[in-house]
């Protein structure tokens, strides 16, 4: 005795003793996904074998009768009656599994037929080992499913599958006969959302289509044939905009353009070669003053060194140092040497590198007050002041490679940079609040600041005591010559000419005066001012 119910199947052995059965053994199994699929005759028709097959220890080589309470399969399944030549071929297939059993097929009602009909209703399990030997026998089940999807999908099984479907089955009965008057007269909420496209459906040869505004048709794929269809959209790995626009020039059902998206969003061959998305860029805040924020890097090796290079986020302005070691102890004591000049910064940006995570230049950080950033990894541009000098430096140091040797193209590079005005202002100027002096600046005539004439203490011809630095004598007689400067003038004296200040002079007489006037000074001792004998020796 067999039976099938929507989600399994039942089989009971039993011995006929007078008018009662009495069980021998009991069989169930739950219906794979694939085979829940399947119309109400295949599963009556599946439970039959699936009874047979576990029981084949007991029936084969025997004489012995299946029990149905689907009449159709007595006549299906009939053994001595051929079976129809337009039957479907996986009814052919069971037939022939049969054919080497001795049995009889009765009919018997439901209302008779409750210990199988239990069984099919609460079965324990699905049974792989079955399933199993479904596919040995060439029957489809859910482990067979890929060989299956991998047949062309013609419209003959596409007809099958929508006759098997239960939704399609009746808006297909609907078209071809008559759609009731409302919408509200069709219990099935499924069938219910085709109720506003009746006018544009029609069937073809068993297919279902809808017909498009362009008088195109395109088929409404049943439901079991919906994965296959969206592999065969997908099968050359496009885009979703462009396989939904193939998707509309052949198929459809509801809820497709969704199923598209996710297939293609989920598609790992697509993702692998997708390129990335677009990039969003957050600036980092604008510095307000000056040394506030700084940004460094490391570049090279390059013209067989590695470089240290920092700048400034609010000036711009830049310090590139040759590094012999790039370890976190060289990199203190090169910053070490900058901040000495320029101060300690509020915040530093670096990469991830091991030099900058080390808990030797964290300490250094924290003992100085310092904050310090890092960018993501794998992403430059989150420290991209320092990259884009890095870039700059290595340009313009590759211009300079011929005619400089590598400290002279480095000091240029650096000098050239740190006057280079943006937006009117140079980084020099921006950071120390002057312009640098250049070899440009030489172009521009000084500007002429007025000078305030000024007597001279002396004039050409007084006679004075300059400062001796030879000898013990510390003050000799001289006779002015002519003013040098402001404060300096040429004195004839008794061992020649002499040079001295100001404050190297003092008074004897002036030209053309009776007596003498003074400096405020010390005489020497032992000697006078205008002592007649000192000046007489001029």
């Amino acid at each position: 005795m067999v039976d099938a119910s929507d989600f399994g199947i039942g089989a009971v052995l039993a011995h006929k003793v007078g008018s009662h059965d009495r069980p021998i053994a009991f069989a169930s199994k739950l219906l794979s996904s694939a085979q829940r699929n399947y119309s109400q005759i295949e599963k009556e028709a599946l439970a039959l074998v699936f009874g047979v097959t576990k029981f084949h220890d007991f029936l084969y080589g025997r004489h012995f009768t299946i029990i149905t309470d689907h009449k159709p399969l007595t006549s299906l399944f009939h053994p001595t009656k051929p079976v129809p030549p337009r039957t479907a071929q996986k009814f052919i297939r069971w037939s022939i599994f049969l054919s080497q059993y001795r049995y009889d097929i009765l009919y018997r009602s439901t209302a008779k037929h409750g210990n199988a009909d239990a069984l099919s209703r609460l079965p324990v399990a699905e049974d792989k080992a079955f399933d199993s030997s479904e596919l040995a026998c060439m029957f489809i089940d859910s482990e067979t499913d890929e060989v299956v999807e991998s047949f062309p999908i013609d419209f003959r099984r596409v007809a099958t599958a929508t006759a098997a479907d239960p939704v399609l089955a009746t808006v297909l009965r609907f078209v071809t006969t008559q759609w009731p008057l409302s919408k509200s007269r069709i219990e099935d909420p499924l069938v219910r959302r085709f109720f506003a496209h009746k006018e544009r459906l029609f069937v073809r040869r068993g297919v279902l289509l809808l017909r498009s505004d362009n008088d195109q048709s395109r088929v409404v794929v049943p439901r079991s044939l919906q994965s296959s269809v969206l592999r065969l959209l997908h099968q050359g790995h496009w885009g979703i905009v462009r396989t939904k626009q193939l998707a509309r020039q052949h198929c459809t059902w509801f809820g497709i353009d969704a199923a598209i998206t996710n297939m293609c969003s989920s598609c790992p061959a697509c993702a692998e070669q997708q390129s990335a998305p677009p990039r969003k860029v957050f600036a980092w805040p604008k510095a307000t003053s000056p040394w506030q924020r700084l940004h460094i890097d490391f570049a090279g090796p390059f013209w067989n060194a590695r470089w240290l290079v920092l700048v400034d986020a609010f000036s711009n302005f830049p310090f590139v140092v040759r590094m012999s070691s790039t370890t976190s102890s060289a990199t203190i004591q090169a910053l070490s040497a900058i901040f000495c000049i320029e101060g300690l910064p509020q915040t530093i940006v670096s990469d991830s590198g091991p030099q900058f995570m080390s808990a030797e230049f964290q300490s250094f950080c924290q003992a100085n007050g310092i904050q310090h950033l890092t960018s993501a990894p794998s992403s430059p541009q989150s420290n991209g002041a320092a990259e884009r000098l890095v870039r700059t430096f290595k340009s313009q140091m590759l211009k300079l490679k011929e005619s400089h040797s590598r400290e002279d193209a480095l000091l240029l590079f650096l000098s050239s940079y740190r006057s280079q005005p943006r937006d009117g202002r140079s980084p020099a100027e921006l950071l120390h609040g002057r312009p640098h002096r250049t070899l440009m600046s030489l172009l521009h005539p000084p500007h002429q600041v007025p000078v305030q004439r000024q007597t001279p203490a002396f004039a050409p011809g007084d006679v004075v005591f300059y400062r001796n630095y030879r000898g013990s004598r510390r003050w000799l007689a001289g006779r002015i010559l002519r003013c040098l400067g402001r404060a300096m003038y040429l004195v004839l004296g008794a061992s020649g000419e002499v040079r001295r200040h100001l404050n190297q002079l003092r008074l004897c007489r002036r030209t053309g005066s009776a007596a003498p006037r003074l400096l405020s000074a010390t005489v020497p001792s032992g000697q006078r001012p205008g002592d007649p004998s000192t000046v007489g020796a001029l």
